[in-house]
């Protein structure tokens, strides 16, 4: 008993200890003459939480002002324990600049904003308080607390629009690492913590989880932790120390998650699949595909114009919901895009395994199921554009949000595979509208030259679209010309 008590003690030891003498004691007072003004703190942390902070937890508003408040007020009480929290406060500083825009917008047009004009409001603070942030990251990763992940977590969220398969993956992946060493992906005793830092540091992990997986899924990047060896629950819906009215959004987007990770998994498992084995991996993605549609039937208010408009603060939320939404079943269906007949000769290996799976009755089955697939893949695509469309004249599209841009993108991609494939007016329509509201989101955004290029690319298309559009046009009308004569 008594070995078994000293060795608990000793592991409970090691797993806290903390290298003290690798820190820089100094760091953290030193950054506190860095702060904005107060006045320009209080504006950018209402950006913050009006406008960055939707379907994912990042920090506590109630905190982080007790945390602001001690550091305008008594700078001297800051130590070297704090650095981690001043590196949550640059970052959310640094994020609310990237939606400051938002807020001038709309005090000047009432709700109704474009965002034609000029660059980000803010973007070089922005990039100043970031960079503080930055020089703080080594003392941060040293303390390894609960507010050090939260400022890994801030950010990633801040270069998700400018790097998301580089830095802002990397900046997750260092906050899993981090969390993991502080045992935060396994289920805590109950006695283990206070119930709201339970809580905070529960909704901390599933955000961080969260975000590092889509990164990973959507650009091809490798999970930090496998599924399997997380077994702390996901939050609840009730709780005894959070009455936020967007919890409910909060948990869908975590279960859509799973679901996005299963439907991923799934077409590893059809890529590497054998012929043989093609229709039962691909009806189980057809599945997945459907049991994500049902779901989606099943969350209140999920119409893009039911009970939304009447609280414009709550819509960005929503609409977030409804773009992860899309994308989950544009990627269920998209390596099925070019599987018409037209363009057989470059159908990738999943497609061309379907053509050939085997007998009669199988065969028919499988095209059934990926023409499915593909159907609500390209009706999910129309719908990211209406929902982009909606935001653009409500509360306006926001430059910073990767959910927004991300989903816009995917959507076009879809659709230009339409136009390649027919001459039907509404997808080349839905093409120019979401170009152009894909263009004005990444206009000053810096995004990666891949990103430029790709835009590039949509022009060439609807160029080339209508070149030909307007020589059957004009063949048309010189035929009856000459039918008049």
């Amino acid at each position: 008993m008594c070995i078994e008590i000293r060795f608990t003690m000793h592991y409970a030891v090691t797993e806290l200890y903390r290298s003290k003498i690798l820190q820089s004691p100094s760091s953290a007072l030193l950054s506190v003459s860095s702060l904005p003004p107060r006045a320009i703190v209080s504006f950018l942390v209402h950006c913050f939480f009006k406008h960055a902070k939707t379907n994912y937890f990042t920090v506590e508003g109630t905190w982080l002002e007790l945390k602001l408040d001690m550091a305008y007020t008594n700078p001297n009480s800051i130590t070297h324990s704090d650095v981690s929290t001043m590196c949550v406060i640059f970052g959310v500083l640094a994020v609310g600049t990237q939606y400051a825009y938002l807020e001038s917008a709309t005090e000047r047009i009432s709700g109704r904003k474009s965002t034609q004009h000029g660059q980000f409001t803010g973007d070089t603070v922005g990039v100043l308080l970031y960079q503080q942030a930055c020089l703080l990251l080594p003392d941060v990763i040293t303390l390894s607390s609960l507010e050090s992940i939260q400022a890994c977590l801030l950010l990633g969220i801040y270069t998700l629009p400018l790097d998301a398969s580089g830095l802002a993956w990397i900046y997750l992946g260092i906050g899993v690492k981090l969390a993991n060493q502080n045992g935060m992906h396994r289920k805590s005793c109950e006695d283990s913590f206070d119930l709201t830092i339970r809580e905070t540091r529960n909704l901390v992990w599933w955000t961080l989880y969260t975000l590092e997986r889509r990164i990973a899924i959507f650009h091809g990047r490798p999970f930090s932790i496998a599924r399997s060896d997380v077994d702390t629950e996901l939050p609840t819906a009730k709780s005894d120390v959070r009455s936020s009215p967007h919890d409910t959004c909060i948990l869908a987007t975590l279960q859509l998650n799973d679901r996005l990770c299963s439907i991923s998994h799934s077409i590893s498992l059809l890529h590497t699949s054998p012929t043989s084995e093609v229709a039962e991996r691909l009806t189980r993605l057809f599945n997945l595909q459907q049991d994500l549609i049902n779901w989606w039937k099943t969350l209140p208010n999920n119409d893009i114009h039911d009970n939304h408009t009447s609280h414009l603060e709550n819509l960005r939320r929503a609409m977030h919901l409804k773009l992860e939404y899309c994308l989950g079943i544009m990627f269920a269906g998209r390596y099925f895009i070019f599987s018409g007949p037209c363009l057989e000769g470059n159908s990738p290996a999943s497609t061309t395994k379907i053509q050939n799976a085997s007998p009669s009755g199988i065969n028919s089955q499988t095209r059934h199921m990926s023409s499915i697939l593909v159907s609500e893949c390209i009706s999910a695509a129309h719908t990211v554009i209406e929902t982009c469309r909606h935001l653009y004249n409500t509360i306006g599209l926001a430059r910073a949000s990767y959910t927004e841009f991300s989903a816009c993108r995917a959507a076009l991609l879809v659709i230009t595979t339409q136009c390649l494939q027919t001459t039907d007016y509404r997808h080349r329509h839905a093409l120019r509208e979401g170009l152009a509201m894909l263009k004005e989101m990444s206009g000053e955004a810096e995004l990666a030259c891949t990103e430029v290029s790709l835009i590039e690319g949509f022009q060439h298309i609807i160029a080339s679209m209508d070149i030909a559009g307007d020589d059957v046009a004009g063949g048309v009308a010189s035929d009856f010309s000459i039918f008049k004569k």
